[in-house]
């Protein structure tokens, strides 16, 4: 039976990551009534405030129209904080997953050394930041210093 080979691609998981936080930072412009892809015109509204002027009281169809539109918009906005929650969570994992990542090629060279083996290791590497935002929860992760 052939021995498991683990792969570990730092490089790619840093962009799987910096793609993410990307999309969850256009998630909160969309949520702000800010279109990311338009940053020529910035305006908008949010959606769970989203209004408009469809007759007065008097007019059954526009008070209807009015709260379809509040129900709706509040529901898009719901769902968008649902998605950026998830996405904050899987940057947050793939913080984690570099930072251990890192920390066994430390633990490793740290190994080596003690027992008198030659450093092969052929390229230096820095803890990876949390670079991630979160406005979903607090976040408490730190670096782990050098």
């Amino acid at each position: 039976m052939p021995t498991p080979e683990i792969s570990y691609n730092e490089q790619r998981l840093e962009k799987a990551r910096n793609g993410i936080n990307l999309l969850r930072t256009q998630i909160n412009s969309v949520r702000t009534g800010f279109n990311p892809a338009d940053p020529g015109h910035p305006h908008g509204f949010p959606f769970n405030s989203l209004t408009v002027a469809a007759g007065g009281d008097a007019f059954p169809s526009g008070v209807n129209f009015k709260a379809k539109l509040r129900d709706i918009g509040g529901a898009v906005d719901t769902a968008l904080t649902a998605h950026e929650a998830s996405l904050g969570k899987l940057s947050r994992a793939l913080t984690v997953n570099l930072r251990l990542g890192q920390d066994a090629e430390y633990k490793n060279v740290n190994t080596a050394n003690t027992v008198g083996l030659p450093n092969t290791t052929t390229q230096t590497k820095t803890p990876t930041p949390n670079t991630s935002t979160n406005t979903t929860s607090t976040n408490t992760n730190t670096t782990k210093p050098n």
